[in-house]
This record gives structure tokens, sequence and C-alpha cells, in this order.
């Protein structure tokens, strides 16, 4: 997996309505971009997915079957291929079964995706804990791929960061352009952007 910042500095700074040029602008450049990129990779933690681009190879799931006897899996990332490749089985020891990828039905949600086996009903295992294997290609590409939502939600996050460097605790910052109380912790509102991109799912 490549993963690719989901935000700029230039972004970031413009969404702060700051240049960036108040001491050194190579330095505070320089710093934002560190800031992006971890924040980048915080984000990726937070939401228990995998946002960037990446090709997966007969990757182990944790798979279900529901009350309607389908085999369903979720994988973590946002967006993803059909499978090229696929299998089962019920729990952990008993021998791979071949799937046929065409039967597999892909949903797409900002939360991940839910990949469903269908045209082959499993009712006599409802309930059961199974695995499915898979290889496919999942996440976004690059920038251009990343959600309005999602990206605003990396300047206030990459903002708050920043700005963070004049309040190491909840306390106050005396920027440039006033008096601030910077959080301490991730900031509820901003979690709440990310809110919908959070995978929930335990299995």
């Amino acid at each position: 997996m490549t993963s690719f910042d989901y935000t700029t500095p230039t972004n970031v700074f413009n969404w702060g309505s700051s240049a960036g040029t108040a001491t050194d602008p190579v330095n505070e450049a320089t710093e934002m971009a560190r800031i992006v990129t971890g924040m980048s990779r915080a984000i990726d933690t937070y939401c228990n997915q995998a946002f960037s681009l990446a090709t997966y190879s007969l990757a182990v799931l944790p798979s279900l079957i529901d009350a309607d006897g389908i085999l369903t899996c979720y994988p973590a990332v946002p967006t993803m291929s059909a499978p090229t490749a696929a299998d089962w089985r019920l729990g952990r020891q008993s021998n791979w079964a071949a799937l046929t990828p065409s039967n597999l039905d892909i949903e797409e949600h900002s939360f991940g995706c839910v990949l469903r086996n269908l045209n082959v009903s499993y009712l006599g295992y409802r309930g059961a804990r199974a695995q499915m294997r898979l290889s496919y290609t999942g996440g976004w590409a690059n920038l251009a791929a990343v959600p309005d939502d999602f990206e605003l939600a990396m300047d206030a996050l990459c903002w708050w960061a920043y700005q963070k460097r004049s309040a190491p605790s909840d306390q106050t910052a005396i920027p440039d352009l006033g008096v601030l109380i910077i959080p301490g912790n991730w900031p509820p509102h901003i979690k709440g952007l990310f809110r919908s991109y959070v995978r929930q799912v335990v299995m």
C-alpha cells in the first residue's frame, strides 16, 4: 500500500485563514506538511479503515452468516473492485471452499464496504462465524478521490494539531489573531466530522 496525505498544507492554511508566514515561511510549511502526513495516518487508525489504494492478495476477513443465510463480510476500505479470487470456510478450522466472484455483491459505504455472497443460501449455518479470503483492490487512489467532507474534516484536524504547538494541554493560546482555548484532545466537533467514516463493525 502506498499511503498519501488526505489534504495539503496549503488547504489547511487556507482553512485556518492564515498564510503561515508569521515566523519562518519555510519552517512553517515544513511543519504543516509533517502534521498533514501524521494526521492522515492517525485518521486511518481512528476510523479503523485503510483509505489509501492498495491491492490485497488472499486477504483473510472475518465473516458471518446472517439471519437470511447470506455469507457476509466487511472489508475495511471505502471503495473496492470486484474480487478476482474468493473462497470461504466456517470458523478457522475447516477447509477453504471456492466462491464464484461474480456472485459477490459489493456495497460501498463511507464506513467501509459490505460484501455478500449471493445466489447461495447458507440457512443451515445461520449465525455462524466464518472467514472469507479475497483478492481485490480497495481504497482511494489519490487526493482527487477523497470526498469533499472528508478533506474538510482533515483541514480542521490538521489546523487544530498545528495550533496545539502553542497550547500543549487545555489552555489559552495567544496566536496573532487573538486569544484561543485549544482543547487538549481532538475536539468533539472535529470527531463528529469523521463520524460517518468510522468503521464500527465488530465480529
